[in-house]
């Protein structure tokens, strides 16, 4: 059950001619059907609600002292107690909808007769309870006549307009039926004088600002209410009593302090226990009264005097808790003041004697500045001239120090006292504050001459503590520097101009800061001292600043000797550095070199088949040739570089050199390589492009010669004169091509590179390009002895008539020879006789010197001379193709003896 719900409050604007309605009903209106939440304008209730909530709170502040207090206009209810007893006339606390005070004249068992004064007299009481502002609403009467019960309206309406006046808004009376209407009573009251039924009185009033008894829902107990008003009347008198006794009170408090003397504080304490128990218990007792009070109206308020669980709160009762929590509030703000007054009075005399002591203590301190502290202090002004002495004037300025801790302790407290006592009291700030700031302008010179003092000695234990750790520190560099420099590999001496520039490093970093310490020192000691009053007292540093000034310059000249050395030192292991750094870089050129050898050997093998192959592979050998010829020209360089940096060094020159040597050495053996390479690329498409134009020349003749014999050409001599030189020239330049190629694959079977000094031959062995050559020389042979073959025919002829002869020109398909296999003899074809027999009618027909050699291998004079050229062997010696066993050939010479069989296979190539 809610105990007391927030109001809710609709209303209307104020118009011509009308009052502003205001009806206050509980937050559960909004819960109920919509007849009891329709009204005029119900959504401007929370505006007016709380426009005069605070026009109440604020006139309620306002209100002095004495308008706080319930007035009641010379009638009070224990005067009239019995006719409030007798339930004339009742002030509900219900508001009609406009927001007026209700008065209910209720029904009684038969008719009344209540006389014109008592009526008078209650209504007259119960229209000054609501507060003003609800009176100015209007005042709604209820006469409840349902029964007759009040039979002559006349002398009531009378009564009504003489006591409410102008505050009368509307007069219900309350009928059973409309029809009973009597006649009109008063011209006066027409207008405000209305019969309803209580089915159309909620058209007036809320149902929730109605009595049971009138069909409304508003709890309501008149012997209730009459006795909380009179407790409440009580309250209000006994306040305004308690309230003189406390001003009486105050005055008595002031009288007594003023003719009070020194007393002491246990004097004060007891008459103070006294004097609260005699002046303040009447405004407690009346306190805990009207606390009593309070909570019968909030407890009534709040059950409504029901335990339903549809309890309003009426605004009468709440004003009636506001003057109540008014009075308890000043009651209890006058005690307040009173103990205040009181307490101030007692501490007034003891702060008196707390700034005597604190003025006493302030000159204690500064009497010990100003006579001990001073002296001590002036009787240090040496700054000591090594580490140890002005760590030693460092220790002793410490307990200077510790000595001065409880002076500036008492400082700090008596200047935090003095702020509690300008605070408290400042009729003595003006005193205090001049011996305060005395103080402190004392015990601040002191502390801070304290403090440079203690500056001064720190800067000279940090001078000579850096001087000392440079001087060591240029020592030690000294002897580093005056020692022979012996590194074995660039990592040492790496290692070793690390090392010399790390110590520089540290050098550096300790002259500046000894620098910048003894030029702290000496402005410190250059600056003017003054005491508390003003008088210099600079002391005499004459003699401490001629030792800081030569100690720095000793250091310097030192420093800059070392620097130069150093210098010297650090040109001297950069220069060894890059020696070892050129000689380990050539050292690694000759071993790219000789991996390129390598490479060579055993990845550039390839010779090609055909023409476009060969080409192809001589533009990547150029390639790999000049990757080599930059690797060995970086190799030179940095080699040169390090002899001019061993003769700067005065080093010996026989490891320079040693990778000198090598460095030739293994150039030229890949100068071998690449020229035995270039050489063999170049023969075998010399012997292509020729073994391919012979081979196109004996074709073409052969055309020639079977279209002549087919068209029975009897002419035998014309056709041997011009046949016979053809034939000579081809049969010598195909003796010169498979010489060449014999030749050709003798060379493939010798190594490309010599054995070096390590006995390693670097051999290789091309197997396709060499099975190429064979095929070709097997296919030239063919075809030339088929073309001897075949011209011998043509000669035995001797003019008769020739006989068809079938001739193939086409090219012969031969079968592939697998690796390290011997030339295979050339086959018979087409019945004619052996190469042997062809070869032999050659050498007579030619006159040429020529005999038979093993696996059909033609040898003439001519041949063993180009053969020898190709090999690089005297002429005239037996040549054989395999084994491949031969005499080496030195430093790849053997290619610049084949000039004369290059230029004369070119010109085979041109004919």
């Amino acid at each position: 059950m809610s105990l007391l719900s927030p109001l809710a409050i609709y209303g209307v604007r104020k118009a011509e001619g009308y009052n502003v309605v205001v009806i206050f009903l509980s937050a559960d209106f909004y819960c109920r059907p919509p007849l009891f939440r329709k009204g005029l304008g119900w959504h401007k209730m929370a505006h007016y609600t709380s426009s005069l909530s605070s026009s109440i709170r604020s006139k309620s502040s306002s209100k002095n002292s004495d308008e706080i207090f319930y007035e009641s206009q010379g009638i009070e209810a224990a005067h009239i107690v019995e006719l409030l007893q007798k339930e004339i006339v009742y002030l509900t606390g219900g508001r009609d909808k406009e927001g007026g005070p209700i008065l209910t004249f209720p029904m009684h068992d038969g008719p009344v007769s209540f006389t014109q004064n008592d009526i008078y007299d209650c209504v007259q009481y119960l229209s000054h309870i609501p507060s003003e502002e609800s009176r100015h609403q209007g005042f709604t009467v209820i006469v409840d006549n349902q029964y007759d019960t009040w039979p002559d309206l006349r002398y009531l309406l009378a009564i009504l307009k003489e006591s409410l006046q102008g505050n009368l808004k509307r007069i219900l009376v309350v009928k059973t039926s409309l029809e009973e209407r009597p006649r009109r009573l008063s011209v006066d009251l027409a207008d405000k004088l209305q019969y309803v039924t209580l089915k159309y009185l909620p058209t007036y009033i809320s149902p929730y600002q109605l009595t049971a008894n009138l069909g409304g829902l508003l709890p309501f107990k008149h012997c209730h209410w009459l006795q909380n008003r009179m407790d409440f009347e009580k309250f209000m008198k006994e306040a305004r009593t308690a309230s003189v006794h406390l001003n009486n009170a105050e005055v008595q408090v002031n009288r007594a302090f003023a003719k009070e003397g020194a007393s002491s504080p246990f004097a004060s304490m007891r008459r103070r226990h006294n004097w609260n128990k005699s002046v303040m218990s009447v405004p407690e007792s009346v306190i805990t009264d009207g606390k009593v009070l309070l909570r019968q109206l909030q407890n009534d308020g709040e059950s409504a005097y029901t335990r339903e669980e549809d309890a309003i709160t009426t605004l009468d009762n709440l004003e009636t808790q506001k003057q109540v929590k008014r009075v308890i509030r000043f009651l209890e703000h006058k005690m307040e003041q009173l103990c205040e007054i009181q307490e101030a009075k007692s501490k007034s005399k003891i702060f008196s004697q707390e700034v005597i002591d604190l003025q006493d203590s302030m000159k204690m301190v500064v009497d010990w500045i100003l006579g001990p502290g001073e002296k001590l202090l002036a009787s240090m002004t040496d700054i000591g001239d090594s580490c140890e002495s002005a760590e030693v004037l460092r220790k002793r300025h410490e307990e200077l120090e510790i000595k001065c801790a409880e002076t500036y302790g008492n400082y700090a407290e008596l200047r935090h006292k003095s702020e509690e006592v300008i605070q408290e009291n400042e009729s003595f700030s003006s005193n205090i504050l001049a011996q305060r700031d005395y103080m402190d302008t004392v015990c601040r010179g002191f502390a801070s001459r304290l403090e440079r003092r203690k500056i001064l000695l720190i800067t000279s234990v940090r001078f000579h503590r850096f001087a000392e750790d440079l001087s060591s520190h240029l020592d030690e560099l000294l002897e580093l520097l005056c020692s022979e420099v012996k590194v074995e590999d660039a990592a040492a001496a790496e290692m070793e101009l690390s090392t010399l520039n790390d110590k520089c490093k540290e050098i550096d970093s300790l002259a500046n800061q000894t620098l910048n310490d003894g030029q702290s020192l000496l402005d410190e000691m250059s600056r003017p001292m003054k005491n508390s009053s003003g008088v210099d007292i600079t002391p005499n540093y004459s003699n401490q600043i001629k030792h800081i000034n030569k100690s720095v310059e000793d250091l310097q000249e030192r420093k800059l000797r070392c620097d130069e050395l150093a210098d010297v030192r650090r040109l001297k292991l950069q220069q060894i550095l890059q020696l070892f750094t050129c000689e380990r870089d050539a050292d690694q050129a000759v071993q790219w070199i000789l991996e390129l050898c390598d490479v060579m050997v055993k990845s550039h093998t390839e010779m090609g088949q055909t023409k476009e192959d060969i080409e192809k592979l001589q533009e990547e050998h150029k390639n790999f040739e000049s990757t080599a010829l930059g690797t060995y020209q970086y190799g030179k360089q940095l080699l040169e570089a390090a002899l001019f940096l061993r003769r700067s060094l005065r080093y010996s020159l026989d490891d320079n050199n040693l990778v000198a040597e090598q460095l030739e050495r293994a150039w030229k053996k890949f100068s071998q390589g690449t020229m035995e390479r270039a050489t063999r690329l170049t023969l075998l498409a010399m012997f292509i492009s020729s073994s391919d134009k012979i081979l196109d020349r004996i074709n073409q003749v052969f055309t020639e010669i079977s279209d002549l014999v087919e068209n029975k050409f009897r002419r035998g001599a014309e056709l041997r004169k011009k046949y016979q030189p053809i034939c000579d020239v081809l049969f010598d330049d195909s003796l010169e091509t498979i010489q060449m190629g014999k030749a050709l694959l003798d060379r493939l079977a010798l190594p490309v590179i010599v054995a070096d000094e390590s006995n390693k031959n670097f051999l290789t062995d091309d197997n396709i390009a060499s099975s190429t050559i064979m095929a070709s020389l097997q296919k030239l042979e063919l075809m030339i002895a088929e073309l001897h073959d075949y011209w011998n025919e043509l000669l035995r002829s001797d003019n008769t008539v020739l006989q068809t002869v079938e001739v193939n020109p086409q090219p012969i398909t031969t079968a592939p020879i697998a690796p390290f296999q011997t030339k295979p003899a050339s086959p018979s074809r087409l019945g004619h006789p052996t190469y042997d027999s062809i070869s032999q009618e050659k050498n007579t027909l030619l006159g040429s010197a020529m005999s038979p050699s093993s696996n059909n291998n033609f040898v003439s004079t001519d041949g063993t001379r180009i053969t020898a050229n190709i090999q690089g062997i005297p002429a005239g010696n037996s040549l054989d193709i395999f084994p491949i066993e031969s005499s080496p050939y030195e430093h790849n010479m053997a290619g610049y003896n084949d000039d004369d069989l290059l230029q004369r296979l070119h010109d085979v190539s041109i004919v």
